[in-house]
Formats: C-alpha cells, sequence, structure tokens
C-alpha cells in the first residue's frame, strides 16, 4: 500500500488510546512523519485536538496532505454501548463518516480502519454494529472514489496503557497489588490474546503492503487460551492467587468463538399473479398528479 519514504506523512486518530500510542512510537523509529489527532489535547505542533463529530472544524483545521490516514478513534467499550448506544453508533459512524468526507475533500490515497473481529458474531452489541456500519461506509465510499483501503480487524489486545476495561490489564493489576478480584463469567473464555507491540507491528506491515488482493486482514494472537487455565499458569509463576469468578455473564461478549453470526430465515412473498404492465398502464391512463 505505503512505499516507506522519510516523507511520508501518517496521520493517527484515536492516538491517545494504548494501541495507537505503541503504533505512533514505532512509526517514528520508522521515520515516517506522524501527526496524531485526538479530542484530548497535546503539546505536540503535529497533533490535532479535535472532536471528529465536527466536520468543519477539521477541514479548516487540517491543511496536510497526508499520505496515509490510520483511523483508531472509536468508543470501544462493549458494557459502554450497551448502557449508551447513542453515544457509541453516534461517535464510530459519524466520526468516520468525517474521516472519509476529509480523505475524500484532501484526496488522500491510503486509509487503514481498525475494526473488530466482533462483527463476525452476534455479540459485541452496538460496538460491533458501529463497526460493521463503518466498514460498509468505506466500501461504498470507495465505490465512487477509488482509493486504497485496508479494514483491520482486531481481537483481544492487551499491553501497556490500556484500560482497567480490558480483561487482562485487569488481572495484571490484581498480581501487582496481590489483591483478590472477582472476574465476571466462569473461566471458560477462550481467547487468542495478542500483545499490543505485535498489533502494532502487523498494523504497519499491512500498511507496508505493496501489492495484495486483501482489503481485509484479521490480527490476533497465534494461540487460543482458556481464561482459566491462563490465569492458573499465572499463579503457578508467581504464587499469587487474585482471581475469582462471580458466574455472571458479561452480556454482549463471546465465550469461545467471534465466528457465529445467525443467519435469520427470510419469508419470501409476492402476489399470486404477476400484473405489471397492466397495473402500469393503468397509472399512465388514470390522471393523477405525481
Amino acid at each position: 500500500m505505503l512505499t516507506k519514504k522519510k516523507s511520508t506523512k501518517i496521520l493517527v486518530t484515536g492516538s491517545e488510546g494504548f494501541i495507537a500510542k505503541d503504533l505512533i512510537s514505532k512509526l517514528k523509529k520508522d521515520n515516517y512523519i506522524v501527526y496524531t489527532l485526538d479530542l484530548k489535547k497535546n503539546k505536540s505542533k503535529y497533533h490535532f485536538s479535535l472532536d471528529l463529530l465536527d466536520y468543519e472544524k477539521i477541514i479548516k483545521t487540517i491543511t496536510i496532505k497526508f499520505d496515509t490516514i490510520i483511523h483508531l478513534a472509536s468508543q470501544s467499550d462493549i458494557e459502554k454501548s450497551l448502557k449508551d448506544p447513542s453515544e457509541t453508533i453516534f461517535n464510530n459512524i459519524i466520526g468516520t463518516l468525517n474521516i472519509l468526507k476529509l480523505r475524500e475533500k484532501k484526496n488522500i490515497k491510503n486509509l487503514i480502519f481498525a475494526s473488530t473481529i466482533y462483527v463476525n458474531s452476534d455479540q459485541g452489541s452496538f460496538y460491533r454494529v458501529s463497526k460493521q456500519t463503518c466498514e460498509d461506509l468505506i466500501i461504498e465510499f470507495n465505490k465512487r472514489n477509488k482509493f486504497n483501503f485496508s479494514i483491520i480487524r482486531y481481537g483481544s489486545v492487551y499491553g501497556k496503557f490500556a484500560p482497567l476495561s480490558n480483561r487482562i490489564n485487569k488481572v495484571i493489576e490484581g498480581f501487582r497489588n496481590n489483591k483478590k478480584q472477582m472476574i465476571n463469567g466462569k473461566g471458560d473464555e477462550i481467547r487468542k490474546y495478542i500483545h499490543v507491540s505485535d498489533v502494532a507491528s502487523l498494523t504497519i506491515k499491512i500498511m507496508e503492503l505493496k501489492k495484495t488482493k486483501f482489503k481485509f486482514y484479521e490480527i490476533t494472537g497465534k494461540k487460543p487460551y482458556k481464561f482459566s487455565k491462563l490465569i492458573s499458569q499465572l499463579e503457578d509463576k508467581t504464587k499469587i492467587n487474585p482471581i475469582h469468578y462471580n458466574n455472571i455473564i458479561s452480556e454482549g461478549h463471546y465465550i469461545k468463538n467471534p465466528y457465529n453470526k445467525t443467519i435469520y430465515p427470510i419469508m419470501k412473498l409476492s402476489p399470486k399473479n404477476d400484473n405489471t404492465v397492466n397495473k402500469i398502464l393503468e397509472l399512465i391512463n388514470n390522471k393523477w398528479k405525481l
């Protein structure tokens, strides 16, 4: 997608997020010129403190023509999306729409969009719905004005700067402080966990692909772990036992398999006989106003 040059300008949205921080660090080490965008303020001259919902301000403020936009900004907390669907849908969908309009207006040739493996499932609540809609928006914008895009569906990412809503980081906090923690579920959840550093490296690898037939990518860990077994391994190595389960299943999260989207049956209905031509002629002959 992109040839590496010292003059290559990249805009990373959601730059205060934990995936973005690692990605930005690696991009800079690779000599890319990195600009950032986030609601949070930053003293860097390469940072735009902007609300992605304010399209007019975005257009007026961003005058640079970037080579690539890496769009990571989103509301990604599934529990939060359950409680407040409007905020998730509005921020994620309208924010992405405005990024697509910016790309079109400035003729930016490359876009990388951070999606989720939840789009393959019935889980993920309104967060999944918003990401699926964003994927569809990208495809439709590409139909009317061709550009290079990559949609990356991320799996269960953990690492430095992740919020405590991130289950693995919550576990790390428990081990560090030797504090008992009550975790939702039974411990039978299966995930392919992946460190944020690997996610950043693989995202850059996708960005630098020169010729590929792929538009969709999935980044997950190599090995599936049953959560309780992973915790047991950590407890054996640390001699700390901070994790307990409350057997409450977290709504919106998959247990073993994210690839379980339901195909609903459709009842197809039609009139008994086709009379299309006569019906249209009847309308032509009737003097009714359009």
